[in-house]
């Protein structure tokens, strides 16, 4: 047998409480574990709702904005928009994103040009 220069006595007092530790981390760790598992588990099904309730707007906004009759002249604005978009995007890469104050600048300016024209339709400018 080993020679210890510890009391048995002590060793096994040590190693009955060193189990209880382990025990009780698993335990806890187990806990963690189910809770994270159940966490994820909502988080997915949340998700996937709100992805169905996405693509279930995007169609009936497709359909609606297929169905609603647009004047050629606004048609022609929302396609150059459009172009002018998918010409801003493609140069830019993936992560970029634009400063604020141009995004609402540009809103701006769009919202001027619509009084702009408004105004010169009910007078002679």
């Amino acid at each position: 047998m080993m020679n210890f220069k510890t009391p048995l006595a002590k060793l096994v007092r040590h190693l009955f409480q060193s189990r209880e530790k382990w025990k009780a981390r698993a335990l806890e760790n187990q806990k963690e574990l189910r809770k994270s598992q159940v966490k994820t588990r909502d988080l997915e099904a949340s998700r996937s709702q709100w992805k169905e309730r996405a693509k279930q707007a995007e169609k009936k906004l497709s359909i609606a904005t297929q169905n609603s009759k647009k004047s050629p002249e606004i048609q022609q604005q929302d396609d150059n928009v459009q172009k002018s978009l998918a010409v801003i995007h493609s140069d830019a890469p993936k992560w970029h994103s634009y400063p604020v104050f141009i995004i609402y600048g540009t809103s701006q300016i769009d919202r001027i040009e619509r009084v702009i024209r408004d105004i010169s339709s009910y007078s002679d400018i």
